[in-house]
Parts: C-alpha cells; sequence; structure tokens
C-alpha cells in the first residue's frame, strides 16, 4: 500500500498542476499521439474541465490529422440533436463503444462553450457543440477575454497534463 501511495505522489508530481482558481477560458492544446483524432483528443477537454469556472469557455487545439476519429462515435453523436437527449439516452444499460466520449462532449457543452481548432469541418465542430475556431480567432478571444479582465489559461499537452483546482 506504501508504494501505491508513493506512485500516486509521483504520478500527481509529473502529470497534475494545482490551481488556485477556475479560469473563464482555457486553452486546452493536445500533442501528439493524442491529437490524432477528436476522439482522443478529448480527454484534453477532460483533463482541464475541472478548472474551467461556471459558463466558461475551452478551446480545443489538436491537429487531428485522421479527423474526428471513430466512426461509430460521430454516427453517435449525428443522432441526437441536442445535449440533453444525449445525457438522457445514453446509459450504461445500453452502452456501445464510443458512447462515453459522445456523453463527455455533450456534458461539457451543455455547461461550457466549445471552440475547436482542428482538422475538422464546420459541420463536424456542430455536431460536437462546438464552434470551429481559426488561430487568428483564438488569439481575438484571449485578448476580448483579458480586455473583460477575465482569467485565461493555457494548457500545454493537454492531453497528459491534469489540472486541478486547490481545495
Amino acid at each position: 500500500l506504501q508504494a501505491q501511495d508513493k506512485s500516486i505522489l509521483s504520478v500527481k508530481r509529473i502529470y497534475a498542476y494545482e490551481l488556485q482558481k477556475k479560469y473563464d477560458l482555457i486553452i486546452a492544446h493536445v500533442y501528439s499521439p493524442l491529437n490524432r483524432s477528436i476522439y482522443q483528443a478529448q480527454k484534453g477537454l477532460e483533463n482541464t474541465r475541472h478548472v474551467l469556472a461556471p459558463e466558461g469557455s475551452i478551446v480545443l487545439i489538436a491537429d487531428t490529422s485522421e479527423g474526428i476519429g471513430s466512426k461509430y462515435f460521430f454516427e453517435t453523436l449525428k443522432q441526437y440533436s441536442s445535449q440533453e437527449e444525449i445525457l438522457s439516452s445514453l446509459t450504461r444499460e445500453k452502452y456501445n463503444f464510443g458512447d462515453h466520449k459522445a456523453y463527455k462532449f455533450a456534458s461539457l457543452t451543455n455547461e461550457h462553450k466549445l471552440y475547436i481548432s482542428a482538422n475538422i469541418t464546420k459541420e463536424e465542430c456542430k455536431y460536437l457543440f462546438g464552434t470551429k475556431i481559426s488561430d487568428q480567432d483564438i488569439v481575438e478571444l484571449i485578448n476580448t477575454f483579458l480586455r473583460q479582465k477575465k482569467s485565461v489559461a493555457y494548457c500545454k499537452d493537454a492531453g497528459m497534463v491534469v489540472l486541478t483546482q486547490r481545495r
């Protein structure tokens, strides 16, 4: 048990960052190998959402050379017209591969604004309940938040790093 406790502390020192507060805008930049697809890059959203302020915004940046990724995951998303519909329809009892990712996108975007800078179309972004954003628009978004005295955080390698809030 001591070895396990030591291992947990080592992992936290390497991969977890404790922040003092929640942020109005988080830039989650996902690096290789998790940036190959939206399906994989979603881990960057999950790893950073814990420090996102209520009604905050998050920008997912990932190269996504394989686009959306799992075909089943995307087909699942396309079946539903709202986050609420996904959240109420996808259950553990009826689980299919990829449902958890669809559920996580719906859960996140039900509470927060999602922007996506990736190798996918505007239409694909809409099925993810997000908005496609260019590099220039990311700069403008950051500047807008800063002008409004809102907090902004950048997470480098968001697929591997976990942001938490100090209690």
